[in-house]
């Protein structure tokens, strides 16, 4: 593949960069010059009068030198801020940086490629010239800032800067006449009506098809992304979830960053206008499964992009396929239509072309076509809508084909290409995460038969609570195997159509079930995701009422620091992981109190110092919060919010996009912060690409995901079963629980750590107190099965991934030794190939229409390359063989 160039990056840095210097050149020179003599835009009455009402002013690039002396020339002078010269240097380097793609890498260039790189180097030079004007200008005000030098001498002083420096010499090359800007005439009054315009650089020819290459090149970047993504799957470093989740953000990331795109550029708001505008268009060769982009003409606008893989960033196969899921909705619909109107069923349509014909019997693309009925369902505006399945179905009605849905759909093929044999491990995943929801009735069941009594309302609540869950898995597990073969085949006339259709709909509109009633096995793992979600919400919500971890977190830690318990790691971990609000451990560790007032809390309770301080004032007392035990999850809450807020003002791709951006933000700002950067330097980027975002997205789920496995259900009954035994046979001798009338983990938690600071000033009574006994009684549990949560949650977390529950490797090449060869002969005479879902489609600089030659004898539909798109003598061979 030809070396990828950072367009993106590139052609950004300097496009925010003239933005910027541009408006700070406008805005200046209206508050201090007559900016309706340096802006030919603005030089007949109606365009001033239009600009004072908010319009567009467009300002030539050579103008900006005018602005630039209108400014320097002004009295008094006018201050330059330090952040305008540095954004004049990175404009410069990135502008020059876009020059260098321009340039050919030949040595003769076109009169039209020299023509472009030309206009790129004039550009280059205005910048330098108002970077010299802006500099100088910013030096002398400095100077004239500086107060004099004093007659006595400093003892540090060479005894040679004692003299002025004259003002550096300011060469004015703009033989534009301006007007004294001490005179009436050109007063800033005159030019205040102009402060409501919008003044923006007029955009050169050129940067239409740069622009629209950046936006392709971030589009296939996330496209990459998802496909090392699931690499990574296959190698076992990351769990199924993980990569499904992460293929359906970059589905929101692709549909985004086309919004914002075509936000800008309207008239690309289709795949077809973009190759439009790019001159390509399409061929197939009616032997082979390839594709060919061809240029309009020899010269055309991607002459100069020599480097660039054109035919990955158009993802063309996703068109074909997209093609086929087209034609089967056509089919579907008008023989639904037949039916009812008595009309006999037509027979699918044959695909004519070897290319459809291989690509129709791609293991996704037999996915994609067998859920028409579904694809037609999934028009939904509730937060369950599967954007995929929407975006083609508007695709149907209306005939635009969006570039985000081009690339997701060639993202899917290649994603389906990786995984091969293993394209359905999704429905293994799903189905541990249902059983997961169903273990955690029995494990409430188990607890409420070994310890009855207690609170009987509360317990009848969560068994209630707990029972429902297992009712909705076993509903699901039902649903998934039903047979919904003749609602999709559209047999309207059959008596089970009805009742399949409606358990379609049913599961479309199923949280746990949408993914799988859609049948996008790569994107199943979401349901898991779900599934698990529930999971972990019920396991932090009535259980944690008796408060038997957050007493023994705190117990745990005041026996540790006496020297009476080992390191316990299921409980070190959840207090690692609790969230800031209420946390399980003390800020203050040198007061001996601290450990119980921290204890109190968590509680909800007011610590001593508190009480005493409203003595007398009750209205003062504040009472903490009493939250429950949760993790510190940013990614998993926002899940949880996006499912129950169904009626955002906000779509959810939306959403999800804004969330990365402050995450990506605060990661940035931390790391400035860590490597002892200024605060300013971190706040220098304040956008992030869809790339970058989509990395994001991955680390903060595989930071989040230990915790999301986490069975704190059953750690929250084994410090259950701890805490009545302490009681039993610590507490109880001492202080009857009849008496107390409350529950096991409260009387354990004040009796043990309310002595704890006495204990800590008076070591010698540790070994008798009760807290030493009740440390005796958790050491067994501790040493035996203290590690055994955390290590469960790792072993199914990313990074964590045991020998045994690693994926198989895909052993099925995509490309035989012929197609190697292929593909190597054609990337060494600079043809950029993208081979995927059995097919191969191919681009050169060079190739034009009517250089594709046809063989008029035996083979006549069968196309010969020209020369020069491969390398070697003898002619490729056919791609099958």
């Amino acid at each position: 593949m030809p070396e990828e160039l950072p367009l993106t990056e590139r052609y950004l840095r300097y496009k925010r960069g003239t933005e910027k210097i541009t408006s700070w050149l406008t805005a200046t020179a209206i508050k201090c010059a007559d900016i309706s003599q340096l802006v030919s835009a603005l030089k007949t009455k109606s365009a001033r009068i239009s600009a004072a009402q908010g319009g567009t002013v467009e300002v030539l690039p050579s103008e900006l030198i005018g602005l630039t002396l209108g400014i320097v020339q002004s009295v008094p002078p006018t201050t330059v801020p330090p952040n305008i010269l540095t954004a004049l240097t990175k404009t410069i380097e990135g502008r020059q940086a876009v020059a260098d793609i321009y340039k050919k890498r030949t040595t003769d260039q076109s009169g039209e490629a020299a023509k472009k790189d030309s206009g790129h180097q004039h550009f280059i030079g205005i910048l330098i010239e108002v970077q010299r004007h802006l500099t100088n200008a910013a030096q002398t005000f400095q100077e004239h800032l500086q107060p004099p030098f004093s007659s006595i001498p400093n003892d540090n002083d060479t005894g040679h800067g004692h003299e002025m420096s004259p003002a550096p010499d300011i060469q004015i090359h703009d033989k534009r006449t301006h007007g004294d800007s001490t005179s009436e005439t050109s007063s800033p009054s005159k030019t205040t009506s102009l402060s409501k315009a919008v003044f923006v650089l007029k955009k050169q020819d050129h940067e239409d098809v740069l622009a629209c290459l950046c936006f392709l090149g971030e589009l296939r970047d996330v496209r990459v992304n998802v496909n090392n993504t699931w690499r990574r799957y296959m190698t076992g470093e990351i769990t199924f979830m993980l990569a499904s989740m992460a293929t359906h953000a970059a589905l929101c990331l692709l549909n985004c960053a086309e919004e914002e795109f075509t936000a800008m550029n309207p008239d690309l708001n289709t795949w077809h206008r973009v190759c439009k505008l790019l001159q390509v268009e399409a061929h197939t060769d009616d032997h082979d499964p390839l594709a060919y982009l061809v240029n309009y003409r020899k010269h055309g606008p991607l002459e100069e992009f020599q480097d660039l893989d054109i035919s990955g960033l158009l993802a063309y196969t996703g068109t074909e396929a997209i093609g086929l899921f087209c034609a089967q909705f056509n089919w579907y619909w008008k023989n639904v239509d037949n039916l009812r109107k008595g009309v006999q069923r037509t027979g699918h349509c044959k695909q004519k072309h070897v290319l459809r014909r291989t690509l129709a019997q791609h293991p996704f693309v037999k996915v994609l076509v067998g859920n028409v009925f579904t694809g037609y369902t999934a028009e939904n505006t509730s937060g369950l809508r599967k954007e995929f399945f929407w975006g083609l179905h508007q695709y149907c009605k209306s005939g635009l084909l969006p570039t985000w849905l081009v690339v997701a759909c060639q993202m899917y093929i290649d994603v389906a290409d990786i995984l091969g044999p293993r394209l359905f491990d999704g429905s293994a995943v799903f189905d541990q995460a249902l059983r997961g929801i169903e273990a955690q009735k029995v494990v409430m069941a188990v607890h409420q038969q070994q310890y009855p009594g207690g609170f009987p309302d509360l317990e009848a609540k969560a068994m209630k609570f707990f029972d429902s869950g297992k009712v909705v898995a076993t509903n699901v597990r039902k649903s998934l195997k039903l047979d919904t073969t003749i609602a999709r085949s559209g047999d309207v006339f059959s008596p089970h159509y009805q009742e399949q259709k409606a358990t379609i709909v049913s599961m479309r509109n199923h949280a746990l079930m949408s993914n799988h009633a859609h049948l996008i096995p790569i994107e199943v793992g979401c349901c898991a995701l779900v599934a698990k979600l529930g999971t972990f919400c019920r396991a932090l919500n009535f259980p944690q009422c008796e408060l038997h971890i957050q007493t023994l977190a705190f117990v745990y830690q005041a026996g540790k620091c006496l020297g009476l318990l080992p390191a316990w790691p299921d409980m070190d971990f959840v207090i690692a992981t609790q969230s800031d609000s209420t946390p399980l451990t003390t800020s203050s560790a040198d007061r001996p109190e601290a450990l119980f007032e921290a204890y109190k809390s968590a509680l909800g309770l007011p610590g001593r110092r508190t009480v005493e301080r409203c003595l007398g004032r009750p209205e003062k007392l504040r009472m903490p919060n009493l939250d429950p035990i949760m993790p510190k999850v940013k990614f998993l809450m926002l899940v949880a919010d996006i499912e129950r807020a169904k009626s955002s003002p906000l779509p959810n791709n939306k959403r999800l996009q804004i969330f990365l951006h402050e995450l990506a933000s605060e990661k940035q700002a931390q790391s400035s912060s860590d490597s002892g950067k200024p605060g300013g330097a971190s706040a220098e980027k304040r956008t992030f690409n869809a790339e970058e975002l989509l990395s994001t997205f991955t680390e903060q789920f595989q930071s989040e995901e230990p915790m999301l496995n986490f069975d704190y259900l059953r750690l929250w009954t084994e410090c259950g079963k701890l805490c009545n035994t302490i009681a039993e046979d610590v507490i109880d001798p001492v202080i009857p629980m009849e008496e107390t009338r409350v529950g096991s983990a409260l009387l354990v938690g004040y009796d043990l750590l309310g002595g704890f600071g006495r204990l800590r000033k008076n070591p010698e009574l540790v070994p008798r107190s009760r807290l030493a006994q009740a440390c005796k009684i958790m050491e067994p549990y501790i040493t035996a099965k203290g590690g055994h949560f955390r290590r469960a949650a790792e072993a199914q977390s990313s990074g964590y991934l045991a020998e045994k529950d690693k994926p198989m490797p895909n052993k099925v090449e995509l490309l035989s030794e012929e197609q190697k060869v292929i593909v190597s002969r054609l990337t060494k005479a600079g043809s950029s190939v993208s081979t995927s879902g059995g097919m191969a489609v191919v681009h050169h600089p060079m190739l034009a229409k009517g250089d594709l030659m046809k063989r008029s004898e035996t083979r006549p539909k069968q196309i010969i390359m020209p020369q020069y798109m491969f390398d070697g003598d003898t002619q490729l061979p056919r791609w099958i063989g």
